[in-house]
């Protein structure tokens, strides 16, 4: 198994949607996901925009509430001796309690941040949403 395979997740910090002009030859370090919108070609009900919005905002408030609480709160220790247990939890060696939250290998890179969310759309059609 990789010790680090959900390092692309561990250093998110914000869900910037628009179009892709607003981010071009800006260096983030990784921190956000950007999905593509334009505003000019959705409707003034926002039906693109609740296509874009509604995964961007579930997946990333998802895995940065996940890795914010396992950093704050410790998660799961450490991968080496652990066991998945019924797909939603570790538990330490064979026998023990079970662990929940992140392993530390996947939670050490991050910093506890509330994340921030950009939305390029006129605030009608957001609230629309």
């Amino acid at each position: 198994a990789e010790p680090r395979p959900e390092l692309g997740h561990s250093t998110n910090a914000a869900v910037i949607v628009g179009r892709r002009e607003l981010t071009k030859g800006k260096f983030m370090d990784r921190r956000p996901f950007l999905p593509s919108y334009d505003p000019f070609t959705d409707d003034d009900r926002g039906t693109n925009l609740e296509t874009v919005l509604t995964p961007a905002l579930v997946v990333g408030s998802g895995i940065s509430l996940e890795y914010f609480f396992s950093a704050v709160d410790g998660g799961a220790g450490t991968k080496a001796p652990t066991n998945v247990v019924g797909n939603f939890a570790l538990q330490q060696g064979t026998a023990g309690d079970l662990l929940i939250g992140l392993a530390t290998q996947m939670s050490e890179l991050h910093t506890p941040i509330r994340a921030f969310y950009l939305v390029d759309a006129p605030v009608a059609r957001v609230e629309a949403v």
